[in-house]
């Protein structure tokens, strides 16, 4: 989890292998755990990308905001293995940001399903 005595922000990065076939499965797993966190405080957005060299990879990127989460740590852990349960294997770690850069307000917006 994140350390709630850290006020920077926090970013979480998983790595997923999904098992053959399963990846339906896992998106819909990955999306119902995801949507479930952003009902508590401290989680402000996640992405799920699908790797463009090979159908089973998949990224997960979590911001967290500096004060931790409020999930209750034993459903976090279920809900997490129901992911995992879909995965030949995952691996998650967790960063702080060191250099945060974004587009200028009003800028065009880019269309990233184009």
């Amino acid at each position: 989890m994140i350390d709630a005595s850290n006020p920077q922000p926090a970013y979480t990065l998983a790595e997923w292998t999904v098992r053959p076939g399963a990846e339906d499965a896992f998106v819909e797993e990955w999306t119902q755990f995801s949507e479930w966190l952003l009902e508590h405080r401290g989680a402000e957005s996640f992405a799920l990308i699908k790797g463009t060299h090979g159908v089973r990879q998949f990224v997960s990127v979590g911001v967290w905001s500096g004060r931790g989460s409020t999930a209750p740590w034993a459903r976090f852990l279920e809900r997490l293995g129901r992911c995992r349960a879909l995965c030949e294997q995952s691996q998650s770690r967790t960063y702080r940001p060191m250099v945060f850069m974004s587009r200028p307000s009003g800028a065009a917006a880019v269309d990233l399903t184009a």
